[in-house]
């Protein structure tokens, strides 16, 4: 999995290719936290159109929970309140409902 930050103004475009797996994308939402507080960024498009394969709904709600912890902790140690917008296929989308959910509930803004 490999994804790459283009940066207009204070929003960022983090483009997400490859195969998924649920570890590598809980550590490149880390980076992309890190990175986000380096740049002042206050809005982050994740596009993941690209993506290939997809997770159980299981590992969808492990990641959302470790998404959520993650920014958690960033907000906890000064990070700016963000704004995510996930752009992905029908296939993906329709399957991340459960973590999405997950993640909105422990809040964050997506």
């Amino acid at each position: 999995m490999d994804v790459t930050i283009e940066t207009i103004g204070s929003r960022a475009i983090a483009k997400v290719t490859g195969s998924y797996e649920t570890g590598a994308s809980v550590s490149e939402f880390a980076k992309l936290l890190a990175y986000c507080k380096a740049f002042a960024i206050r809005e982050v498009l994740v596009d993941y159109r690209a993506l290939d394969g997809k997770g159980s709904a299981t590992l969808e709600i492990i990641y959302a929970h470790r998404v959520a912890d993650l920014y958690h902790e960033f907000l906890a140690n000064g990070g700016m309140p963000l704004r995510f917008a996930y752009l992905g296929t029908t296939d993906f989308i329709n399957s991340w409902v459960p973590g999405l959910e997950v993640a909105i509930e422990a809040g964050l803004d997506a």
